[in-house]
């Protein structure tokens, strides 16, 4: 027998032995999913399922499972964002979502406040260059602009340059902004992946969607091959 087959064998329940030990000092919702990735393993083991690898490239072990990979991005959820209970988790994921409901409206805020400023600081530019001016149209102007002017404390060219620094500002503010708008809509996606997951779970579905899914698609493939 090859010595990469016999290797193989040997490490054939290295990690299911490996998940075991992992359960004993897990908390209660990383049990639930070690419990899963056991029955998954048993599923494979007897035949009942067809096992996808996670990186088709490489050859398949419980390691390069794509549903027992799935399973153990969930647990690294779990730890990384410290969801030890079913009440951190939701709790998890409101959070995260008023946060991307609070980021969102600022940067509609600041999109929304590029055209405004460059407008009032044009008026304020025009305050500060035509004030000593006698003319009636002119300080009929000049009163629209100095109530500009007064809307932002802008009281010398300081003042005005430092305004003009805030509007510059505003394009980096809201590109920064979105960059953390992605980072936490990702996270979020990570969350609630865990609460679809832990939830089919705690309700016993599991492993019986998995099987349902994969009669399903043979369904497919047959029918389509029948068509062909």
């Amino acid at each position: 027998m090859p010595n990469n087959i016999e290797k193989r064998i040997a490490n054939r329940d290295k990690f299911p032995n490996v998940v075991r030990e992992k359960s004993k000092t897990a908390n209660e919702i990383e049990q639930k999913f070690y419990i899963t990735i056991s029955h998954t393993i048993i599923e494979i083991k007897t035949l009942r399922y067809k096992p996808r690898k996670a990186n088709p490239k490489k050859p398949y072990t419980f390691s390069n499972d794509k549903d027992i990979d799935f399973l153990s991005e969930q647990l690294l959820t779990i730890r990384e964002l410290d969801l030890n209970s079913r009440e951190k988790i939701y709790s998890k994921a409101d959070e995260i979502s008023k946060n991307i409901a609070e980021k969102n409206k600022k940067i509609a805020q600041l999109a929304e406040e590029i055209p405004t400023l460059k407008s009032d600081i044009s008026q304020i530019k025009f305050f500060f260059s035509a004030v000593k001016s006698k003319d009636a149209m002119t300080q009929m102007k000049l009163a629209a602009a100095r109530e500009k002017a007064e809307k932002y404390g802008v009281k010398s060219e300081d003042d005005l340059q430092n305004l003009q620094r805030r509007l510059d500002l505003i394009p980096m503010y809201s590109q920064n902004l979105k960059a953390e708008l992605s980072e936490q809509q990702l996270e979020l996606k990570r969350v609630q992946d865990l609460i679809n997951t832990y939830e089919k779970i705690t309700d016993d579905n599991y492993i019986s969607e998995l099987l349902e899914a994969q009669k399903e698609l043979k369904a497919a493939e047959k029918s389509q091959n029948k068509t062909v």
